[in-house]
């Protein structure tokens, strides 16, 4: 059987399945962008710098393991995640998406349009995330197709998306995929295996291989007009730009600086619970006379009776609060306002001391550069489609680039991030200032539809159910 990549964890550094040096450098970085988007749930999954509770007798470590893992469970369960992250990714892309993309598909090509827009949103979502993407052609079955079939969307070659963590090593001439697919175990059971797809130029001409078990599967050599292709089919998309290369992603510093935030919610949520549990200290001049007296030990309830000798006294002793943690989280906060506006900032023109603050180092912002690559991609890929099945035309695919914040001073667009991040700021009151500023005519519903649910899910756990895990702790 052939083994299994974990999601965002190479294993292997020989043989088919072997990683390239940059995929197991940004794979933890995906794994961690994604499970801040995904929510609280995905993000204690993660190896978090916990504290350790190990407690101590006499000088030697206590025995009870599940105690100590039953703290730290608790002391993740008690922090609340303020999800800026998924926040500022559910606006960015909604800006996106809140105009029209125009292209020249020309009317042959129409069959391509029924998952266009399921796909694009998909390697929108992921580009301006994590900062990678890869669209294969796949186009074994395009000879001995008519044209009449070709319209009907028969025979013609079909997009294959593949996240980051699939592309797990490429070079000058070859591309390497991790793939799944089912295998038969038994006359009923069925369990899923994985395999690698090699995309590869051998003496300059294509070939699209599938590895099973270390070993080749299948080698085809997919035609077009009988001319075997001398390119790959394959086409990158990046935040920087669409090349093999594997770049900084673009949540990255936004989404360290909310798990920072979220270890620190739970450093003080920790804290509080500590310092609202006082400590009763008694003191007795007689301890066999005391524990005669009150068998049943020492009652603090608010209604206890107890019984003490005339110079026998309590003490409460409560732990002081303090704000620094507090502080560090305003903190905190403050840097994923300014990390967000980065985003969306362009570093040309005037620029007041706010904006040099917030300067990137490029001319055009990260969000508008994202939509720029995935136009200039997907208009490769749909002149590739043209080419494969005979369709003589100069298509052209683009991307809204025009956003509410690009007219925005420095000092609004901050505000408008804390809002954003904040949760204060809904979605629907972007889109009403895009209709305002004529970036888009379409409906809130419209907008959604197109931009798809996962641009729309801000992560988190909410108030109530916070609330809820906080009444059923047990230390």
């Amino acid at each position: 059987m052939a083994q299994v990549i974990e999601r965002g964890k190479p294993k292997n550094k020989s043989g088919i399945d072997a990683t390239h040096k940059d995929y197991d450098k940004l794979s933890p970085i995906w794994l961690s962008i994604r499970a801040v988007l995904d929510g609280k749930a995905a993000v204690v999954e993660l190896k978090l710098p916990l504290p350790d509770y190990t407690d101590t007798i006499r000088g030697t470590v206590h025995p009870d393991v599940a105690r100590r893992a039953q703290r730290v469970k608790t002391y993740l369960k008690r922090g609340q995640l303020l999800n800026a992250t998924a926040r500022t990714q559910a606006s960015n892309t909604g800006m996106i998406w809140s105009n029209e993309p125009e292209d020249t598909i020309p009317p042959a090509m129409d069959y391509i349009r029924e998952d266009l827009r399921d796909n694009v949103q998909k390697i929108v979502a992921d580009v301006s995330s994590v900062g990678r993407y890869g669209v294969l052609l796949d186009s074994d079955a395009v000879d001995g197709v008519t044209q009449a079939e070709q319209r009907q969307g028969i025979g013609v070659p079909q997009w294959i998306l593949y996240t980051a963590e699939q592309i797990i090593f490429w070079r000058e001439t070859e591309v390497r995929l991790v793939e799944t697919y089912e295998q038969q175990v038994s006359e009923l059971e069925f369990e899923e295996a994985e395999q690698i797809r090699r995309l590869v130029l051998i003496d300059g001409v294509y070939h699209n291989q599938v590895w099973r078990e270390d070993e080749l599967y299948t080698d085809i050599t997919p035609t077009v007009n009988g001319m075997a292709l001398d390119y790959i089919p394959f086409q990158f998309f990046g935040a920087e730009d669409n090349s093999a290369a594997a770049a900084k992603p673009p949540l990255y510093d936004l989404a360290e600086a909310n798990l920072g935030h979220f270890l620190l919610d739970c450093d003080n949520r920790d804290n509080l619970h500590a310092h609202g549990q006082g400590l009763t200290n008694i003191f007795v001049d007689d301890p066999d006379e005391f524990a005669e007296a009150n068998p049943n030990g020492l009652n603090t309830g608010a209604k206890g009776v107890n019984q003490f000798g005339k110079d026998d006294r309590v003490e409460i002793v409560q732990i002081a609060a303090t704000g620094a943690i507090a502080a560090e989280m305003e903190r905190d906060q403050q840097r994923m306002i300014m990390i967000g506006a980065q985003l969306v900032q362009d570093t040309t023109g005037n620029q007041t001391l706010g904006a040099k603050k917030m300067e990137a180092g490029a001319s055009i912002s990260t969000l508008k550069q994202v939509s720029l690559n995935v136009s200039k991609g997907v208009t490769q890929l749909l002149n590739w489609q043209a080419e494969m099945t005979g369709v003589s035309a100069d298509i052209t695919y683009e991307l809204n680039t025009q956003f509410i914040t690009d007219e925005m001073t420095p000092e609004k667009l901050l505000a408008h991030m804390q809002l954003v991040q904040m949760g204060a700021l809904p979605l629907t009151t972007i889109y009403e200032s895009s209709r305002q500023a004529g970036l888009t005519k379409m409906t809130d519903e419209e907008i959604e539809q197109e931009a798809g649910e996962q641009a729309f899910n801000s992560g988190g756990v909410p108030m109530e159910q916070a609330a809820a895990l906080a009444a059923s702790e047990v230390e």
